[in-house]
């Protein structure tokens, strides 16, 4: 298990979270970068979708992000299909937990779990141009711009990290930044 303490509370999502789950998938603003906004039926059965897919595949985690046990977003590993780097990360926060810092440390904390806990070599994030939030929270984190062998998907940005010391290093840093250094 990864070693690190933190305010954030992340953990794997369960059918206790369908409520969140289907206004974090409802929210235009935190889909906008993403996919079209989906009714509530459309959400309720990817929410099914995921808990099934994390029963059934090793490669499948999606995880609950919480901060004095309120829900603040979603956490996702999936297998990526790149050989090199075989898991892509993803984060969903909801609106008014966004620019506070939040985003750093859980994806911060994703990334121990992916080197740590499943001993994945590099990971992958992809998303889209336009996204100026998620370009700048990867560059803070340390992820690269992918080389051709690590693309997956040519219309959206996807870049790289590898699990080397010194990035596990920073990640354990920012991940366990106190909850008084979130802005507010």
């Amino acid at each position: 298990m990864t070693a690190f303490s933190s305010p954030l509370q992340i953990t794997p999502l369960t059918s206790e979270d369908q409520s969140w789950f289907i206004r974090l998938f409802h929210d235009a603003r935190t889909m906008q970068y993403i996919a079209p906004v989906k009714t509530p039926p459309e959400i309720i059965q990817q929410f099914e979708n995921c808990l099934t897919a994390m029963q059934s595949s090793v490669c499948t985690h999606y995880y609950r992000v919480s901060l004095r046990g309120k829900p603040l977003g979603l956490l996702s590993m999936l297998r990526s299909g790149v050989a090199a780097a075989p898991v892509e990360l993803g984060i969903m926060l909801v609106p008014e937990a966004r620019g506070q810092g939040i985003a750093d440390q859980a994806l911060a904390a994703l990334c121990l779990i992916a080197f740590e806990q499943y001993h994945h070599p590099v990971v992958l994030v992809c998303f889209d141009p336009r996204n100026q939030g998620a370009l700048q929270l990867n560059i803070r984190l340390g992820f690269s711009d992918a080389p051709p062998a690590l693309r997956k998907k040519t219309q959206l940005n996807c870049w790289y990290l590898p699990g080397s010391e010194t990035v596990l290093g920073t990640l354990r840093q920012i991940a366990q930044r106190s909850e008084q250094e979130f802005a507010s």
